[in-house]
């Protein structure tokens, strides 16, 4: 249960989770409220990519994407190869 009135989630805090994400490259995944995979990608620099989505001009599919995140899942790989890998799971 939400401590707001609304019952709405709480928005998803990216300043926050940037600060801790690491420059390795790697696996994101994306989720919604309810934990529901809205998108998931690959990065050589996971930091920078992930940065990209929460600053500066975005499509209008770009902003509805990131306007449902509330939570985002990293899984740091060594290779490009593990990073393919990883992302068809």
């Amino acid at each position: 249960m939400s401590d707001s009135p609304s019952d709405s989630p709480a928005s998803f805090d990216a300043k926050h989770f940037l600060k801790s994400v690491s420059e390795s490259p790697g696996v994101y995944r994306m989720l919604d409220a309810q934990a529901n995979v809205l998108y998931v990608g690959k990065a050589k620099r996971l930091k920078a990519r992930l940065a990209s989505y929460f600053r500066g001009a975005l499509n209008a599919k770009t902003q509805a994407l990131v306007a449902r995140i509330q939570d985002v899942q990293v899984t740091i790989t060594r290779s490009e190869t593990k990073r393919c890998c990883s992302n068809r799971r």
